[in-house]
C-alpha cells in the first residue's frame, strides 16, 4: 500500500477501514454451487473436486452428500480458543471456512498483523490531504 501511494497510484480501498461486508456462502443452510456439469458443492473451492461434490442435478445426491454438508454448516469461528480471544474476530469471522476446514483451524487474515499499520497510514494520509498534520504531534 505504501508503495502504490509512494508511485501515486491509488486504490479505492485503501482509504477505509476494513469490515466484514459478507458471509462465505458455504456454511449458509440454503446455498449451493452448481459447477457446468451439474456437480453440486457447497464452496467455490470444492468445484472439480469430486469427493466433495453433494450430487448431481441429474443423478441426485451422493452417499457423503449430508457429512460435507452437515461441516460446512457446523463450522464457526467461535468453536476455536485462539478466535475467541482475538479482537479482530468481527473483521475477520475465522476466515476461510474451507481452508479452516482443510488444514483443521482458522487462519488468520491479514488484518491480524498490519491494521495499527493500516489505521495510522490513513490517519497520517487524512491529515496530509487535510493540511492539519501541524497541529499534531509525531
Amino acid at each position: 500500500m505504501d508503495l502504490l501511494k509512494k508511485y501515486n497510484f491509488v486504490s479505492s480501498d485503501m482509504d477505509f477501514y476494513p469490515f466484514k461486508n459478507n458471509m462465505c456462502s458455504a456454511i449458509g443452510d440454503k446455498s449451493l454451487l452448481i459447477d457446468s456439469e451439474g456437480n453440486i458443492c457447497k464452496c467455490w473451492d470444492d468445484i472439480g473436486v469430486n469427493e466433495n461434490f453433494l450430487g448431481n442435478v441429474q443423478t441426485h445426491t451422493s452417499a457423503s452428500a449430508l457429512a460435507i454438508d452437515q461441516k460446512y454448516r457446523e463450522w464457526s469461528p467461535f468453536l476455536y480458543e485462539d478466535c475467541n480471544k482475538c479482537d479482530i474476530i468481527p473483521i475477520c469471522m475465522g476466515g476461510c471456512p474451507f481452508q479452516a476446514l482443510k488444514v483443521g483451524n482458522p487462519q488468520c487474515c491479514k488484518w491480524k498483523y498490519i491494521l495499527d499499520d493500516y489505521l495510522q497510514n490513513i490517519i497520517l494520509n487524512y491529515m496530509k490531504n487535510r493540511q492539519i498534520s501541524k497541529y499534531f504531534k509525531d
